[in-house]
């Protein structure tokens, strides 16, 4: 090859080194960009320190360029735009993790409590707002809450702008950040790329109204199941109500959605119900069968839950109108269904001669009712991850150029937001508590030395205590540096004493946070 354009080399494991380093021997010209810190998930033994050595090993003159945040972002923010205050608070706390993450016989307390340096701490007053820190989880959730309105409102920071960081986003935090945001008209974006497509509540709910509209697939609809769909397509219906409404409505079918027109039912349901109800179930029977078509074949999925989320599902008065999660949950599910259509149309499938067919003891089944159903089954097995990327992220302006329409705050866990590349004007730290932001996921694959080549293959000592808190250390001093890097004006740190399951934890990023504020007000 006479060029080689390499991105995020740090990303690759030893092994793509030895075969780009085989490469600078021969090409005429080379760029290898690398994030530096980088590596931050060391999956499949991505190796950090093996890339950043192909710098050396380029046998022509070659020129090592350095991009430092503050000249991307420092022109950004007008708060300190000749000192990069977040991104100081960051590199501050990876040299602390680094240089106490030594080799030798050292103790765990050692590796858990990073000696702070107060003459490297000078440069941070600004960087970090005013700790909230309370004693249970859910009062922390709250004035996090709070603190975004007043920035919104006193600050003029656009929601958009502002990203809540946590080690691991569960559907609890989201619910209580969204409903104490929901009043001010602020919503939550949460970017949650390992979770499953088929444990989102939109996604169950399209899929029930799918299995009711294609009888062929033989799969019945409990109550229970039709009570939590009905409940997230339709806005207000609580879990009680949507119960009595989905047995009413499979006494009057239980393999289709049926109309209810008992009055006393509606009663004791609410009559403000009655409509929306009665919306859904008419688009249902109006979108089950494609009437443009010979044969009237029923509609392939994706467009079937297209128009259902498009005519209905989308409008005011429905689930998917105000929540944004919903919504974009949806449109995952769509996108999937469409492309798994796509590859189906191109593979062979025997018998499909004729337009119908009638599998034994069922219904008339088309061959998209029969794709329909191998997707869902797919899906609802795991086989299926159906994981898109996280929406694009916005480039950082100032809050002058900023979008005023953009009302969502970004909810993500850390590595979720570093690896997308998101960057924000103000940042939350929560759970600065939790270990979660220091220990490994123990995982084979993830460990940082399985594939790799840096631990000795006849090595005569194991992976040891010690070896794991060394990289853990290292891990989360790449991982505050690269959070910050990313955040343009300030960090908030936010903890509780009592985590959500009610335990008290004490990690080492809230021991680093509570030495820097120590040396922080000792210099004011």
């Amino acid at each position: 090859y006479r060029h080689v354009l390499v991105d995020n080399v740090e990303e690759n494991p030893p092994v793509t080194h030895d075969f780009l380093d085989q490469l600078l021997q021969t090409c005429e010209s080379a760029m290898l960009v690398e994030d530096d810190p980088g590596g931050y998930r060391l999956f499949l033994g991505a190796d950090p320190i093996s890339a950043h050595h192909l710098a050396d090993k380029c046998l022509v003159e070659h020129h090592e360029v350095t991009f430092e945040p503050s000249d991307v972002l420092g022109s950004l923010s007008h708060e300190t735009p000749h000192n990069f205050a977040p991104c100081s608070v960051g590199v501050a706390l990876f040299h602390e993790f680094e240089n106490s993450s030594g080799n030798g016989n050292t103790s765990r307390e050692a590796f858990i409590t990073p000696s702070i340096d107060s003459a490297r701490y000078k440069k941070l007053n600004g960087a970090l707002g005013p700790p909230i820190s309370t004693k249970y989880w859910i009062e922390m959730v709250r004035a996090v809450a709070s603190k975004i309105v007043d920035l919104v409102r006193n600050e003029d920071i656009v929601p958009g702008q502002i990203a809540v960081i946590a080690p691991f986003v569960e559907d609890v935090l989201r619910f209580e950040l969204a409903e104490q945001l929901r009043i001010y008209e602020i919503g939550v974006r949460p970017i949650r790329p390992s979770r499953p497509l088929y444990d989102h509540p939109a996604v169950r709910s399209l899929i029930i109204f799918a299995r009711l509209a294609r009888p062929s697939w033989n799969q019945p609809v409990t109550s229970g199941e039709l009570a939590r769909g009905l409940a997230t397509a339709i806005d207000g219906l609580d879990v009680v109500r949507s119960q009595m409404l989905a047995t009413a409505a499979l006494d009057v079918s239980p393999k289709s959605l049926a109309r209810v027109e008992d009055q006393a039912k509606w009663e004791r349901i609410g009559m403000r119900f009655y409509s929306r109800y009665h919306q859904l179930v008419d688009a249902m029977q109006s979108n089950e069968l494609d009437v443009s078509t010979p044969g009237h074949l029923r509609k392939p999925l994706d467009l079937f839950w297209q128009q259902l989320f498009g005519d209905v599902l989308s409008r005011e008065g429905f689930g998917f109108h105000s929540d944004h999660d919903c919504a974009a949950g949806a449109d995952r599910l769509i996108k999937s269904a469409r492309n798994f259509r796509e590859v189906w149309e191109l593979l062979p499938h025997p018998g499909h001669d004729v337009e119908l067919t009638r599998p034994a003891g069922g219904s008339i089944m088309d061959p998209d009712d029969e794709q329909g159903l191998e997707f869902v089954n797919l899906l609802s097995q795991g086989i299926l991850s159906a994981q898109y990327l996280p929406n694009v992220s916005k480039p950082l302006v100032l809050v002058s150029q900023s979008d005023e329409n953009d009302r969502d705050i970004v909810l993500a866990p850390a590595f979720a937001y570093l690896t997308g590349d998101h960057q924000s004007q103000i940042q939350f730290w929560l759970d600065t508590n939790s270990l979660g932001w220091y220990e490994r996921i123990h995982q084979p694959l993830t460990h940082p030395h399985v594939l790799s080549q840096r631990w000795p293959a006849n090595a005569t000592r194991k992976w040891s205590e010690e070896d794991e808190h060394r990289e853990q250390r290292a891990m989360l001093g790449r991982v505050v540096r690269g959070l910050s890097s990313r955040c343009a004006r300030r960090i908030y740190i936010a903890s509780s004493q009592l985590s959500i399951s009610g335990q008290e934890e004490d990690g080492p990023l809230a021991r680093a946070f509570q030495r820097i504020s120590s040396v922080k007000n000792h210099s004011l």
